[in-house]
């Protein structure tokens, strides 16, 4: 029996010529599209194309294409396009607390064991970003000049974003770091800043 030597591709009704309608759209939109306008095209030094998003190499424009089709950089894309509508309603919420004061309570008392005069401060804040956190710092009556100085005096100071600083005096003595009457704590469910200092000789 004659073994037939005839192009598979023709006994099945397909081609693998380059000008078939798949490779001659492909031709044209590596031709039409301008990839200076595509943020994640890049072309290194050597030659290679990468895309930023996704963080792969390809070896051609044609792969690089093909790859913006794919499951993967569309997955990207949508992940990206989230994040970005997210930044951009951040500015407004903050615009809504921006300068607000944290409504604040002091509470005193003395340890009669430590002999170490203790003060706990809680500030109030009606809105922050979860990823926001309280901080505060001691200054010095050097530090400030809105007041006349009194050096019998230092100043807490309690700040966060879009909010005014909060500052208390206290008195201008030791704080013992050390101590467990000193520490700090962000209740974050209920937007409570605690921040307790102990002041005295130890």
């Amino acid at each position: 029996e004659k073994m037939n030597t005839e192009d598979p591709s023709k006994l099945f009704g397909y081609t693998t010529d380059k000008n078939t309608p798949k490779h001659i759209l492909k031709k044209i939109a590596i031709e039409t599209i301008d990839f200076a306008d595509d943020s994640y095209f890049l072309r290194t030094d050597d030659n290679k194309i990468k895309c930023k998003l996704c963080m792969t190499s390809h070896r051609s424009q044609s792969s690089y294409l093909a790859h913006t089709q794919g499951k993967r950089h569309l997955t990207n894309l949508s992940k990206r396009k989230i994040i970005d509508n997210t930044h951009q309603k951040t500015p407004s919420t903050k615009q809504r607390i921006n300068l607000s004061t944290p409504s604040y309570t002091i509470w005193k008392f003395y340890d009669k064991e430590s002999k170490q005069k203790v003060v706990l401060f809680r500030l109030k804040f009606n809105i922050l970003p979860k990823e926001t956190i309280p901080d505060f710092r001691i200054m010095t009556p050097y530090e400030q000049n809105i007041e006349q100085k009194d050096f019998n005096y230092q100043y807490i100071l309690f700040s966060a974003h879009s909010y005014k600083t909060v500052a208390v005096k206290i008195p201008n003595q030791k704080i013992n770091k050390n101590s467990i009457y000193t520490y700090s704590y962000w209740d974050i469910d209920k937007c409570n800043f605690f921040v307790s200092i102990s002041i005295g000789d130890k």
